[in-house]
C-alpha cells in the first residue's frame, strides 16, 4: 500500500481528512500526522510517505520550506498536496514552483482530494508498472532460454543467450541446482518455494523457474563447491518442510545439463536421494542402463514420427520383458522416467505445455509397484499426448484460448494460468491473441476489463474501489492508470460525466 502523511496545525482539519475518504479502498494507508512543520519533516523523514497533505502556513517551518526540506532528503519525494484559503496565489506559484502536485481550497472539496489522489495513483502505477514488466520480461526470458537448455536444445544462439543474461564470460562454466520437490506438491505449494529462493540474498530471482517433475532449478555463473554448499544449506533451513532433495551439479557446460537431468529423474525414482543436499558427482548410475535408454528411445521414435500404435505396442512389450526378466521396481521405475522425460522434451520443444499431466504421471510412478501399474501409466500418457497433438491444440484451440480469457477476464489470470488450463505453452497464447485481436495479450485483457467497468460505473452505484476489485484489479492505483489510459479519464471523472449526460 502507499502511504499519506497529513499536516495541519487544525485538529478538526486532520479529523475531517482522515474521513473524506475511504484511503484504505484505494490502496493507501494513513501514517501519521503532525501540526507543524518541523514535527512534520522529522516524522517524514522516519516514516517516509508517498504523499504529504499540507496546510501552507504551518507553525515552524511553513509548507512551502517543508518542500524544499523533503525534496533533499535521499530516496523519491512524496507528492504534495496543499490547503489554502482564497488571496494566497502567490504562495501557490511558489509552492508548483516547488514541485507541489496541486492543491485544494479550504474547505476541502472530497470530490477535488479524490481527482488528485486518482491522478497521484496513476503516476505511482506507471512507475511501478514500467518496473514490474521489465522484470515480467526478463524473467519470462530467462526462464524460457533456460528451460530450453535443460530439455536439450543446445543452440549456440541460447548458450550465448544464458551466458549473457547471467553476466558470464563467453564459454564459461555455469552452476545448475535442483530442487526436488514432493511429487504430490500443488501449483501453489511449488510457486510459494520459487519465491522464497527467489527472495534470498545473492540468489538471481531470474535464474530460479518450476522445471516440471517436481523440480525446481536455479541457474548461476559457476560457483565454488562453497559457494554452492552454502546456498543449498540455506535453502534448506528456511524450506525444510517444502523440499526433499537438493542436488548440486558441478560447474560445467549447458550441454550437458541435459543427459544429467534424465539421470537424476531415474535416481530420484529409484530411492537415492536419502538426504537434503546431495551433489551430484556421488550419483554411481546404477539405476541408469544404456540399454534402457535406447529402449525408451526408440519408443520416443514412433511418437514423433505419429505412429502412437506401434509407440504403445512397443511400449507395452519392453515393459513385460523387463518383468519376466526379473528386473527390480526401481528399475521399471527408471525406465518408464526416461519414457516420461523424453516425452515431455518432445512436447516442449513443440508448443505445448503439459506439465500438469506429467507431474501427475511421476507421481504415479513412484506409487507403482508392477509392471502393468507403470505401463499403464505410460500408457495413458502417450493417449492424452497424442489427443493433443493430434488436434493441434497449440494452433486450432483458437476459439478455446478466447473463451478461456472472456469467462475468466475477471480473475487475476496470466498466459501460464492459461497453459496450465488448456494445455498450450504461454508463448503461443501469446501468438493467438496478437494475431486475433493486434494486441498483447496484458492489453487484450485490460480492455474487456476496462470495457467492464465502464459499465458498472455508469450502471451501478458502486464505488470506484469496489469496481476496481469486481473487474480483477486489487490495487487501486493501477486500475486508475489503465482507465485513465482507456477512457483518456480518470473513474471518477467518467462517472460525472456519464450522469450529467442523463
Amino acid at each position: 500500500m502507499y502511504k499519506v502523511f497529513f499536516v495541519d496545525d487544525e485538529p478538526y482539519i486532520i479529523e475531517g481528512l482522515n474521513l473524506l475518504m475511504d484511503w484504505n479502498a484505494m490502496g493507501i494507508e494513513i501514517i501519521g500526522s503532525a501540526d507543524n512543520g518541523t514535527d512534520a519533516l522529522e516524522k517524514i523523514k522516519e516514516l517516509k510517505p508517498d504523499i504529504v497533505v499540507t496546510d501552507i502556513h504551518l507553525p515552524g517551518i511553513d509548507g512551502l520550506e517543508l518542500i524544499k526540506e523533503c525534496a533533499s532528503l535521499p530516496g523519491n519525494c512524496p507528492e504534495f498536496l496543499l490547503l489554502t484559503g482564497y488571496g494566497e496565489l502567490e504562495y501557490i506559484k511558489k509552492a508548483m514552483r516547488l514541485g507541489a502536485r496541486g492543491y485544494l481550497l479550504k474547505p476541502i472539496n472530497p470530490d477535488e482530494l479524490s481527482e488528485y489522489i486518482e491522478l497521484i495513483l496513476c503516476d505511482f502505477s506507471k512507475r511501478d508498472d514500467t518496473n514490474s514488466e521489465s522484470d515480467e520480461l526478463i524473467s519470462y526470458v530467462a526462464s524460457d532460454t533456460f528451460m530450453r537448455i535443460i530439455f536439450g536444445e543446445c543452440s549456440e544462439k541460447l548458450i550465448r543467450r544464458a551466458e549473457f543474461l547471467l553476466g558470464a564470460e563467453r564459454g564459461a562454466e555455469l552452476s545448475l541446482m535442483l530442487f526436488g520437490l514432493p511429487q504430490n506438491s500443488s501449483f501453489a505449494e511449488t510457486r510459494r518455494f520459487i519465491d522464497i529462493i527467489r527472495s534470498l540474498d545473492g540468489v538471481d530471482p531470474e535464474c530460479v523457474f518450476d522445471m516440471g517433475f517436481s523440480f525446481a532449478a536455479y541457474v548461476s555463473k559457476a560457483m565454488t563447491t562453497e559457494e554452492s554448499t552454502s546456498l543449498a544449506q540455506r535453502v534448506a533451513d528456511v524450506c525444510e518442510n517444502l523440499i526433499e532433495a537438493i542436488i548440486v551439479l558441478p560447474p560445467g557446460s549447458p550441454e550437458l545439463w541435459c543427459d544429467k537431468i534424465s539421470r537424476v529423474l531415474v535416481e530420484r525414482q529409484a530411492g537415492v536421494y536419502k538426504n537434503k543436499i546431495f551433489d551430484y558427482s556421488r550419483i554411481n548410475n546404477a539405476d541408469y542402463d544404456s540399454d534402457i535408454e535406447m529402449d525408451a528411445e526408440q519408443i520416443l521414435e514412433l511418437a514423433r514420427n505419429g505412429d502412437y500404435d506401434a509407440a504403445e505396442k512397443e511400449l507395452k512389450s519392453v515393459f513385460f520383458a523387463m518383468e519376466r526378466a526379473g528386473m527390480q521396481t526401481r528399475r521399471l521405475r527408471g525406465f518408464a522416467t526416461l519414457f516420461m522425460f523424453g516425452l515431455y522434451k518432445y512436447i516442449q520443444r513443440i508448443g505445448l505445455d503439459c506439465e500438469v499431466l506429467f507431474n501427475s504421471a511421476s507421481f504415479r510412478i513412484t506409487r507403482a509397484l508392477h509392471a502393468y501399474e507403470m505401463f499403464t501409466v505410460c500408457s495413458e500418457l502417450l493417449e492424452q499426448v497424442e489427443k493433443l497433438i493430434m488436434k493441434g491444440k497449440y494452433v486450432s484451440e483458437f476459439q478455446s484460448v478466447m473463451d478461456y480469457i472472456e469467462k475468466n477476464y475477471k480473475k487475476n489470470i496470466t498466459l501460464t494460468d492459461i497453459g496450465r488450463a488448456i494445455y498450450i505453452k504461454s508463448a503461443v497464447i501469446s501468438k493467438i491473441v496478437k494475431n486475433a485481436t493486434g494486441m498483447k495479450f496484458s492489453d487484450y485483457l485490460n480492455k474487456l476489463r476496462m470495457q467492464e467497468a465502464c459499465r458498472l460505473i455508469s450502471k451501478t452505484d458502486m464505488t470506484i474501489a469496489c469496481v476496481a476489485s469486481e473487474v480483477g484489479y486489487s490495487d487501486y492505483a493501477y486500475f486508475a492508470n489503465k482507465f485513465k489510459q482507456y477512457s483518456n479519464c480518470l473513474p471518477s471523472q467518467y462517472r460525472k460525466r456519464v450522469r450529467h449526460m442523463k
